[in-house]
């Protein structure tokens, strides 16, 4: 009697397991086009698929791969569903552990999630720790998180800075490298939106004093020569102004031992007030432009 595709040995494995294993691959896609189910497990958590990329059968991992992409969807899904759940294996970790750098190149195109994590880490903790440097380099270049830790709290960085071969020296460098790399990045990007709030602001303040002079018609308020209250007269009004039309004129008649100031505003100047850099607002019918003033202010302070 000829056994069914979904026959098991002592281990729990099917003969897909064993097809896949021994990259076998003629016998694989027969047994796929008969019904075998390659997303068993066997009693050690593994698929099919594990076991082809754990032993670098490139062809059955291609095969599988492309006629199953559900294979690779189940772990899209499992790592947006199951938030803290840690899987024991998977393809990638198994070709990474083993430094199977092709396995890897067709796992990683077919949409494999570079930072899956399982109980010993990401995929980079697996090369890493055995020395896989092309692997290193391959998951780097993909984006893998390199933060991440496993189980016991660990990086990938602080294991391989450990130990003291060459091996594992190169590696921390790169894994370093990367890690700058990120740093830079996001300083970067924080320092451009920064600018950009800036910038912002400064065109909220310019537009409110826009409107603010546009209602009051005479920008100095309701008292004639007062100063908009945005500009501290305490901070850039001083003895020393370095406003080119803010000039002392000595000290007030009122006794009350201030200093008169005097302001001056004429058609050449860009502001009536202050020399400041012009800010764009609506010229009414019913008010004039500051630099359309030729009358000499006085206010004490």
């Amino acid at each position: 009697m000829v056994r069914t595709p979904i026959q098991q040995n002592k281990d729990n494995e099917t003969a897909l397991h064993c097809a896949s294993q021994y990259g076998h691959t003629g016998v694989v896609s027969l047994l796929l086009k008969y019904g075998a189910d390659p997303s068993f497990r066997n009693i050690r958590d593994e698929t099919c698929l594990d076991l082809a990329a754990q032993y670098g059968r490139l062809e059955a991992v291609e095969l599988l791969v492309q006629m199953h992409p559900q294979l690779i969807e189940a772990y899209n899904h499992q790592q947006q569903n199951a938030i803290g759940v840690r899987l024991k294996t998977t393809p990638l970790h198994a070709a990474s552990r083993n430094g199977h750098r092709a396995v890897v190149d067709v796992l990683l195109a077919a949409g494999f999630p570079v930072s899956t994590l399982t109980q010993t880490g990401t995929a980079l903790h697996e090369a890493s720790l055995c020395g896989k440097v092309d692997v290193v380099r391959r998951l780097l270049d993909a984006g893998i998180d390199v933060s991440l830790k496993d189980a016991l709290g660990y990086s990938a960085l602080r294991i391989v800075q450990d130990l003291p071969t060459p091996v594992a020296q190169d590696i921390a460098i790169l894994i370093q490298s990367k890690k700058q790399d990120d740093m830079s990045f996001e300083f970067q990007f924080l320092t451009v939106r920064i600018f950009r709030s800036l910038n912002l602001l400064g065109v909220c303040l310019n537009l409110g004093y826009a409107l603010e002079t546009d209602s009051g018609g005479d920008a100095g308020g309701s008292e004639a020569g007062a100063m908009p209250s945005r500009f501290p007269i305490s901070s850039y009004f001083s003895v020393s102004s370095p406003y080119e039309n803010v000039t002392p004129e000595g000290p007030s008649n009122g006794g009350g031992g201030g200093s008169v100031f005097r302001v001056s505003s004429s058609s050449t100047t860009a502001d009536s007030f202050i020399t400041l850099p012009r800010r764009r607002h609506k010229i009414s019918s019913t008010s004039s432009c500051h630099s359309q003033y030729t009358h000499t202010r006085t206010f004490h302070l």
